[in-house]
């Protein structure tokens, strides 16, 4: 029986389940509030949900420079730690899902998807349908995974929320991070800066040529990017806090005054 609830893919971003500062330290409280805010969504849609990797992944996948893909041998013991630490990770989220009461499952991103030049190239998403029509919320993650050309890459979250997003169609695309949105500057270093609520992907160039500060990383960029294809198809994507307490169950209601829209 297939389910007539709308369907809302999550990106929950690295720096907001993970203390970004501190290697594999996951944000339990956080963690815990959005588990709670899944169960309370999960009774009014279908949820797919995907994280990135944080002080899990990423310290790793830098030192070993796995997203560069296969060059050295001396790179294998590093694409096993990539995949072990976000496997504990995502056991810490799927604990807590499971904890709130949600009929949470994961698929790991790396045995049902593989790469092609650092893109996904194909992906199990009739097996991630499957489980949905059950009545389950799958959980996918960043992850490293193999690649046809390069051996391995790194896929992210990002990557993952806009490939299912064009194959499955959702009502919304929702990122997650621990700010409240695009800001003209990074709001952590700059009080000043102000929230952009309604962004258009025709702006990207104007980011690129001026090159504004828009977060601690510059990531946010490569974020608007990786989500143009999904706008351009009519698929919403808001970007919200969702370290807050109902900050996510907000979010996807568009109930909190402070979020960014991304449009056309």
């Amino acid at each position: 029986m297939v389910s007539i609830l709308k369907l809302v893919v999550v990106k929950l971003g690295g720096s907001a389940i993970t203390d970004k500062n501190k290697r594999y330290t996951p944000r339990y409280d956080v963690i815990e509030n959005i588990a709670y805010d899944v169960k309370k969504l999960s009774e009014k849609f279908q949820l797919i949900l995907i994280h990135g990797g944080g002080s899990f992944g990423h310290p790793v996948a830098k030192e070993y420079e796995i997203h560069k893909g296969f060059f050295s041998k001396k790179q294998i013991l590093g694409y096993s730690k990539v995949r072990y630490y976000m496997t504990m990770l995502n056991q810490i989220v799927l604990e807590k899902m499971i904890e709130a009461g949600v009929p949470a499952v994961t698929l790991h991103t790396s045995n049902i998807a593989i790469a092609k030049n650092g893109e996904i190239f194909s992906m199990d998403a009739d097996k991630i349908l499957k489980y949905l029509n059950l009545g389950m919320v799958p959980i996918l993650y960043g992850d490293a995974i193999l690649d046809l050309n390069k051996g391995f890459c790194i896929i992210s979250g990002d990557q993952i929320a806009s490939y299912l997003a064009l194959k499955l169609r959702p009502w919304k695309v929702v990122l997650g991070t621990d700010v409240d949105g695009i800001y003209s500057k990074d709001p952590k270093k700059h009080p000043q800066a102000k929230l952009i609520q309604v962004f258009s992907i025709s702006e990207i160039e104007k980011i690129r040529t001026e090159k504004l500060e828009i977060d601690v990383t510059g990531g946010i960029l490569a974020k608007i990017l990786e989500m143009e294809k999904v706008v351009e198809t009519g698929i919403p994507v808001i970007i919200g806090n969702i370290t807050i307490k109902n900050g996510l169950l907000k979010l996807v209601k568009e109930e909190t005054p402070k979020y960014t829209k991304i449009i056309v």
